[in-house]
């Protein structure tokens, strides 16, 4: 392929990542403002269970389908794609069982509506992260992409046109409802694709039933970095929740919601991208060009999102000013530490990439396994002695120490050790 073609796919991946974080960015608005702070706490928690879920249950399958089947024909992986799937489909029954046993005990009956769409949420976002990482891996990242910002972004403007029409529609069950009606037409044009990819006959392939437990045996310390690297997400809501309150949440989740899309603007522009030329060094045995490259990619990471966070708070404040006043809860101290522990995760992103391209993998699940120890221990701590504001500071201090102890990781061992690792794939499918 050459470079004009490679440069229109990631020209077009990034399109797509910055048009799906705009309505998100839009859609945050839309909740705080219109379904009030109540509805707003429990729709940051859903957004949170539909991150952790695919990870808790996903025993760390994902990153070692991504290497098997990297670089075969969608066909050729076809087999294991849907022998991947059977686990989760598998996990996710268990995982239901286990969530309505708990729901029947913590819910009330006004509840179950919610819990129930929330369910077949985290059973459409578990498929699709698996579809997601699958696709990347045959290298369809452009249509991956795009169902992406399908099922998790084009079902905000009809939601946010029917609730500013009817005021009855202004509901979270309205908002789930269409967000699944969209992962159905995601999994739409996903048939229509694989007809024409003619998959037919690797599906019909006999199942390697032991392939889970083989991969899961020999390396069962990637799920648990991936659960840590999730956790380092989401865990913090959580935290907010229990000792702070929903109200607390809902405005932590709004501001940590438009702070966080600086971040996956970033992974899409920079990290993603660049990590492949780092694995190539690395392989190569080009130590020198190796650190140049990094050098290069933590700089513009660094730039990138510092610029991203300034024009982020000018036009969040900018939004705020034009809205009625008392709609959207201001904290601009809130916001401006979320943004600040934003920027050091993109620059410790690219450290991670430079662990990846080494094959540093338990180095990669030390530090998040680390990261998350030090957000239990930080986060209730500060908040509350300091409410949202020391919640927020909190994770400025966990972002930076992470920072600080992957490059130590990466700078104890400089020399080349081994076949480079894929690190967590997170699915920015994930709002």
């Amino acid at each position: 392929m050459s470079r004009g073609p490679r440069f229109s796919a990631a020209l077009g991946n990034v399109g797509l990542r910055l048009a799906s974080q705009a309505l998100r960015f839009a859609l945050s608005f839309y909740v705080v403002g219109f379904l009030g702070l109540h509805a707003a706490g429990i729709y940051g928690l859903v957004l949170g269970a539909v991150g952790i879920v695919p990870a808790l249950i996903g025993w760390g399958l994902n990153y070692h389908l991504s290497r098997e089947i990297a670089g075969r024909s969608p066909a050729a992986a076809a087999p294991l794609v849907r022998d991947r799937i059977a686990v989760s489909l598998a996990s996710l029954a268990g995982f239901s069982l286990l969530a309505v046993a708990a729901g029947t005990v913590a819910a009330s009956a006004g509840d179950w509506p919610l819990l129930a769409l929330a369910l077949v949420l985290v059973w459409f976002e578990t498929i699709s992260l698996d579809v997601f990482v699958a696709m990347l891996a045959v290298g369809k990242p452009l249509l991956a992409n795009l169902l992406v910002f399908i099922r998790s972004a084009a079902w905000v403007p009809p939601a946010v046109i029917l609730g500013l029409a009817e005021p009855r529609l202004r509901t979270l069950e309205v908002l789930f409802l269409l967000w699944i009606a969209f992962h159905v037409v995601a999994l739409a044009i996903l048939a229509l694709k694989l007809r024409r990819w003619d998959v037919g006959e690797g599906l019909r392939a006999p199942r390697d039933k032991g392939w889970a437990q083989r991969w899961f045996r020999r390396r069962w310390f990637i799920y648990l970095s991936d659960l840590a690297y999730v956790g380092l997400v989401y865990l913090d809501r959580y935290l907010v929740l229990v000792f702070l309150g929903l109200t607390a949440t809902a405005v932590f989740t709004f501001y940590w919601g438009l702070a966080n899309a600086l971040q996956t603007i970033v992974l899409a522009a920079l990290v993603q991208t660049g990590r492949p030329r780092l694995i190539i060094l690395a392989g190569e045995g080009d130590n020198r060009g190796w650190q140049a490259e990094l050098r290069r990619q933590l700089a513009l990471a660094l730039a990138l999102a510092l610029a991203m966070a300034a024009a982020n708070f000018g036009l969040t404040e900018t939004v705020i000013r034009l809205l009625p006043p008392g709609r959207i809860p201001a904290d601009r101290t809130l916001f401006a530490l979320l943004l600040g522990a934003v920027v050091l995760r993109c620059c410790s992103d690219v450290v991670n990439s430079g662990l990846i391209s080494r094959g540093r993998d338990h180095a990669y699940a030390v530090a998040n396994l680390l990261g998350v120890a030090a957000t239990l221990a930080a986060v209730p701590l500060a908040a509350a002695a300091w409410g949202l504001t020391g919640a927020a500071l909190a994770l400025v201090l966990v972002a930076a120490l992470l920072l600080v102890l992957r490059t130590g990781l990466l700078l104890a061992r400089r020399g080349y050790s081994g076949a480079a690792g894929g690190g967590a794939i997170i699915a920015n499918s994930i709002p």
